[in-house]
């Protein structure tokens, strides 16, 4: 994720699973939004959230918002062994809180705002 400088990880716990899921998005397919995010987004909203649109690896388009948390501020469950193990004192954790497949008029300014200079 290199458009995040320090980001290592996704913390994923029972409510974002669940809230996601209700919007029929799976935490591997929000994670590849993330991952593969292109400009212009993110974008930078109120409470430190981010909001990012883009394709899923099968091309369906979504908008996903999460906040990057500090180690400190994650759960330990939410994470691997091998993820903790794999971070630094400054490394930050995406905790996704929304995602959403885009609506039509979503998708229309999607593909205009991608061809904008």
């Amino acid at each position: 994720m290199a458009r995040y400088d320090s980001v290592m990880a996704f913390a994923w716990d029972d409510w974002n699973v669940e809230h996601i899921g209700a919007h029929d998005v799976t935490p591997m397919e929000a994670e590849y939004v993330v991952d593969h995010v292109q400009p212009p987004w993110p974008d930078q909203k109120g409470d430190e959230k981010l909001l990012v649109w883009g394709p899923t690896e099968d091309g369906r388009l979504l908008q996903v918002i999460f906040t990057l948390k500090h180690p400190d501020e994650v759960a330990f469950e939410a994470l691997t062994m091998e993820e903790w193990a794999g971070l630094g004192e400054n490394d930050r954790i995406v905790y996704v809180v929304h995602a959403m497949e885009l609506t039509p008029v979503m998708k229309q300014r999607y593909r205009k705002r991608r061809k904008a200079p």
